[in-house]
């Protein structure tokens, strides 16, 4: 007499998020607290979904609201070709250890994860709308304030005002030459966004060091230096969250900055110079704070 089959039960996660550091290069888990809820008129008021990492750092969210249904498929490749329709959620990324700002997304489950997420997320300079809503289920962290800078890395801080008030949730990019004669000759080194109170953190790798000309020693590590240039993009006049939504922040549009402070009479106009070793806080002449240009 042959044996009955065993009841066979598959269960499919229907959505799983990974975030990533481009600090460290590394995928984060440690810490972040990953929360949804359906994104539905009128405003949801039933208990979040909490996700939970898994042993690849990917945050993996079981049971969402609506999608009961979809977790019980197969998980093979005729599930993924045949998926339910899909709902929108927002998902709410905390950190308890204060290393990277607060943030909300938009996005869509049931959703399969991208499985080549190490090549997706070693671009860490792509364009504004690419870096701050990437649609492979991988979403860059952006440092706060309060984290210190690794030896080793560049720092660059400021305090971001439009008059007397603060820009909350400004994006920042900064640019370095890319040959030391060439200020003009620029490329992007670091993106970030600023916090509630407007102060602003971006860290990153030395640009290239300064070759000398044959025949020169070649310099001290205190004596590199690179001319930075900053694009600022901010909203005035909004209501800002304390947790904001990146869909929000990306689509700010990029102001013009009240006279950088060049630290250094022999820098090009507009520029600021970063020197190893010392984190460079940006600023605006005779100010203590970046002055943004009222509109």
């Amino acid at each position: 007499m042959k044996p009955f089959p065993l009841e066979h039960i598959t269960h499919v996660a229907p959505l799983g998020l990974g975030f990533w550091d481009v600090v460290t290069g590394s995928f984060v888990a440690e810490g972040l607290q990953v929360t949804a809820i359906p994104q539905s008129t009128p405003v949801y008021r039933g208990k979040p979904s909490v996700a939970v990492p898994n042993h690849s750092g990917v945050f993996v969210f079981h049971h969402l609201p609506g999608l009961i249904v979809a977790e019980g498929g197969a998980g093979d490749k005729d599930y993924w070709e045949n998926l339910p329709e899909a709902r929108d959620f927002i998902v709410t990324v905390t950190d308890s250890l204060q290393r990277f700002l607060p943030f909300k997304i938009t996005v869509k489950a049931p959703k399969r994860c991208e499985a080549s997420w190490g090549g997706a997320a070693s671009n860490t300079v792509p364009k504004i709308n690419e870096s701050l809503l990437p649609g492979t289920g991988i979403f860059s962290l952006f440092s706060s304030p309060a984290r210190s800078v690794p030896y080793g890395l560049a720092g660059i801080r400021a305090t971001i005002k439009m008059g007397d008030a603060p820009a909350p949730w400004a994006v920042v990019e900064a640019y370095s030459q890319k040959e030391h004669g060439d200020p003009d000759d620029t490329m992007l080194v670091a993106r970030g966004i600023a916090d509630k109170r407007g102060q602003i953190v971006l860290i990153f790798p030395y640009p290239k060091f300064i070759v000398p000309a044959d025949g020169e020693k070649n310099p001290p590590l205190t004596a590199q230096r690179w001319f930075i240039s900053l694009k600022v993009f901010f909203a005035p006049g909004l209501l800002y969250p304390e947790i904001p939504h990146l869909s929000g922040v990306a689509m700010q549009e990029e102001k013009i900055i009240d006279n950088l402070d060049p630290f250094g009479v022999d820098l090009p106009t507009d520029k600021a110079a970063l020197r190893y070793g010392v984190e460079l806080i940006l600023k605006t002449r005779t100010e203590s704070t970046l002055q943004i240009k009222q509109p």
